[in-house]
């Protein structure tokens, strides 16, 4: 899911928790435990999904580094 899509979501549940908050003292103790637990798990997965976007860039940088190299000993091999 992409991030504004998730933040999207969480405005959403956010206006939700406060109007069930409103109406009920009972869900006002459920979603004081409930909700904060939710917002890290949101964070979490966006820091996991962001750590993932990274290292697939970093292996396609590996991949060219490999590339050059492997170009730069066949000018050496053939300019010698």
């Amino acid at each position: 899911m992409d991030s504004e899509q998730k933040a999207i979501i969480l405005a959403i549940a956010t206006l939700i928790v406060g109007l069930a908050s409103i109406i009920s003292e009972e869900y006002r103790l459920y979603l004081l435990v409930l909700y904060p637990i939710l917002v890290v798990i949101y964070l979490i997965s966006s820091y996991i999904n962001k750590i993932e976007e990274n290292s697939r860039f970093i292996r396609e940088i590996n991949k060219k580094l490999e590339i050059h190299e492997r170009i730069a000993r066949l000018e050496g091999k053939v300019f010698k």
